[in-house]
C-alpha cells in the first residue's frame, strides 16, 4: 500500500545571541503546512510523468466522486507506481483543496477537472478556459493565471 505523505510541517525562527553593543533576542516561531501533492497521480517513473489520459482522467472521475475500478479503470499508465484505487482515492483526498484550479473555494470536475486536462492536452489562451471557469466566483479567470496555478501542482 502507497502511503506518500502530502503534508509537511516546518518550523522557523531566528536567533540573535547579541553582542558588545546589542542584546540578544529571538523571533517568534514560525509554522508552515507545505503540501507536496502533484498532479502525478498514479506516480509514473516516467520524465513526462503528467498524463492527460492518465492524471486528467483520473482528477476528473474522482471529482466526479468515482472510486474503486471506476475510478482507476484503462486510467492508468504502464509505469504507474500508484495504481491501488483504495490509495489513489486517498492521494486525491489529501489534495482535494488544491484541486480548486479556478479559486471558487469548490473543487468540481466540469470546472477544475476540465481545466486540468485541458492544460495536460496541451490547450492554452482561451481554449484552456472556454467554458471552464466560474466566473462569478472565481479568483483565477485569465488563461494565465490558471497555466501557472496548475504549473505550481507540477514540479
Amino acid at each position: 500500500m502507497c502511503r506518500r505523505q502530502l503534508r509537511s510541517a516546518a518550523t522557523a525562527s531566528a536567533v540573535y545571541s547579541g553582542d558588545g553593543l546589542n542584546t540578544g533576542s529571538q523571533s517568534a516561531t514560525l509554522n508552515q503546512v507545505v503540501m507536496s501533492a502533484t498532479l502525478d497521480i498514479d506516480a509514473s517513473i516516467t520524465a513526462s510523468k503528467y498524463d492527460a489520459l492518465t492524471d486528467g482522467l483520473l482528477v476528473i472521475r474522482y471529482l466526479f466522486g468515482l472510486t474503486g475500478g471506476g475510478l482507476v479503470n484503462n486510467a492508468l499508465g504502464t509505469t504507474a507506481t500508484r495504481t491501488d484505487p483504495t490509495d489513489i482515492k486517498t492521494y486525491l483526498d489529501g489534495m482535494r483543496p488544491l484541486l480548486d484550479v479556478d479559486g471558487n473555494g469548490t473543487p468540481d470536475a466540469l470546472t477544475d477537472g476540465l481545466l486540468i486536462i485541458r492544460y495536460l492536452f496541451g490547450l492554452s489562451g482561451d481554449a484552456l478556459i472556454a467554458g471552464a471557469v466560474d466566473l462569478p466566483l472565481a479568483t483565477r479567470k485569465t488563461p494565465g493565471d490558471v497555466a501557472t496555478y496548475i504549473q505550481a501542482l507540477m514540479p
